[in-house]
C-alpha cells in the first residue's frame, strides 16, 4: 500500500498539508486500492500551487512532488457554454410555441366571425 503526501509551495519549498485541516480525504477500498483527494476553495487554488507525492511502504522513499494543474477553468467555461445553449433552446421553443398559439387563435377567431 502507498501513502499520499499533499504539498503546498511556500517560500520556494514544498510543505506538507496536514490532514487535520480537513482539506485532505483518503479512503481504502481494499488492500491494494487507495485514493486521496484534496478539497480546496477557488481562492486558495488561485493563490497557491499544490502537488502530490507518493511513498510506497516497502521502500520508504517518497517520490518527487507532481504539481497539480488548474484545469477547472476550462471545465467551467464548457459548463457555462452548455448552460447558455440550453437556456437559448428553451427560449427559442417558448417563442415558437407562443407564435404558433397566436396564429392558431387569430385563425380560429377569423373563422367564427360572420
Amino acid at each position: 500500500m502507498v501513502r499520499f503526501h499533499w504539498k503546498v509551495l511556500k517560500d520556494d519549498n514544498w510543505v506538507n498539508v496536514e490532514k487535520s485541516d480537513g482539506e485532505v480525504l483518503e479512503s481504502s477500498f481494499s488492500d491494494k486500492t487507495r485514493t486521496s483527494m484534496m478539497i480546496i476553495d477557488k481562492q486558495k487554488a488561485d493563490a497557491n500551487r499544490y502537488a502530490c507525492s507518493v511513498e510506497p511502504n516497502r521502500e520508504g522513499k517518497e517520490s518527487e512532488p507532481l504539481e497539480v494543474k488548474k484545469a477547472y477553468s476550462e471545465a467551467a467555461r464548457s459548463l457555462y457554454l452548455a448552460t447558455w445553449m440550453y437556456t437559448l433552446m428553451i427560449f427559442k421553443s417558448m417563442v415558437y410555441f407562443c407564435a404558433i398559439s397566436y396564429f392558431l387563435c387569430t385563425r380560429n377567431v377569423g373563422r367564427k366571425s360572420p
